[in-house]
């Protein structure tokens, strides 16, 4: 494997060399043992990838697909590309991909290596991988990480900084061209409950729940997403005012009906929500405010009748 001229190298000193040669290498270096699972990930192929030596240990490359091969227009899994290796001595193949952790892809590079222990007679495959196009890494990186300033952790929806800008822009152009729209504005009455009596994974799994079942009965060209907390925002293009009523009492019933089931039992979601639509005067801070204090009374009103009934 070493050069002859290194063979008179101490061996500790040539595992030295070895080791910071693929830690602080730039290229993605990975070794494959003979059942092709990953058994060394570099941090340059960290880097690269978004994944780290621990999410991929032990695991074959079709198990997550970070590297995609395309042959003859075709795609082809990895298991297959090393065979066509194993066959005609192939190194590399006419187009190959990266799929990014955060889901985008960008071309690369990739070179592999067969490599057999004389001594026990166990084969390995070393990959070794670049970035083929800089320019297009860089702008998906870019775009990545935007979308992710913009998003909510948890839920994968739009978060507060990106909805303020919506409805900014959205009142703007509401006073230009009269283009009206409303919010509606959620909060999960019973949160805090769930969390003390199920844990605070329920809770998560509440929010996230709640979001896809808001998400899928919204139309394509509305905006839905968290506010903060159990606190979610609906913003409703080109409705009027009885049509904004609806859509939220519509709302408050799906979600009432939907059964979350834990190991300690099931239970159901309380929601309460306040909506308005814009007026001329309006403001960020007065549009949310005006929303606010229309959800604040009706939860009054569900206290009040509660009380009313146990009395």
């Amino acid at each position: 494997m070493f050069p002859k001229y290194l063979k008179e190298f101490p061996e500790s000193l040539k595992n030295h060399l070895l080791k910071n040669l693929i830690e602080n290498t730039s290229l993605g270096v990975f070794i494959l043992n003979e059942k092709k699972e990953v058994v060394l990930w570099s941090r340059g192929a960290k880097k690269i990838t978004g994944f780290s030596f621990s999410e991929v240990l032990g695991k074959k490359m079709e198990d997550f697909t970070i590297i995609e091969i395309y042959y003859k227009k075709k795609e082809i899994n990895f298991e297959k590309f090393l065979e066509a290796y194993n066959e005609k001595e192939k190194t590399d193949s006419n187009l190959s991909y990266i799929r990014h952790k955060e889901k985008y892809r960008f071309p690369i590079e990739i070179q592999l290596l067969k490599v057999s222990d004389e001594k026990s007679g166990r084969i390995f495959f070393c990959g070794i991988f670049k970035i083929h196009d800089l320019v297009v890494y860089t702008k998906k990186l870019i775009n990545s990480l935007k979308k992710r300033a913009n998003q909510d952790f948890l839920t994968k929806l739009p978060n507060r900084r990106f909805l303020e800008f919506i409805i900014n822009k959205k009142i703007q152009e509401f006073k230009r061209f009269s283009t009206n729209f409303g919010i509606i504005l959620f909060d999960i009455n019973n949160f805090k409950e769930i969390n003390d009596n199920f844990g605070h994974s329920t809770g998560d799994n509440v929010l996230r729940e709640f979001s896809k079942t808001i998400k899928l009965n919204l139309r394509e060209c509305d905006i839905f997403g968290r506010w903060g907390g159990d606190e979610f925002i609906a913003i409703i293009l080109m409705v009027k005012k009885s049509q904004l009523k609806k859509i939220s009492d519509n709302f408050i019933k799906i979600i009432g009906k939907k059964l979350f089931n834990e190991k300690k039992g099931g239970f159901y979601i309380a929601v309460s929500a306040g909506f308005t639509l814009v007026q001329k005067e309006d403001d960020l801070g007065c549009l949310i405010d005006r929303a606010d204090k229309n959800m604040y009374r009706k939860k009054l009103k569900i206290k009040v009748s509660r009380n009313a009934i146990h009395c």
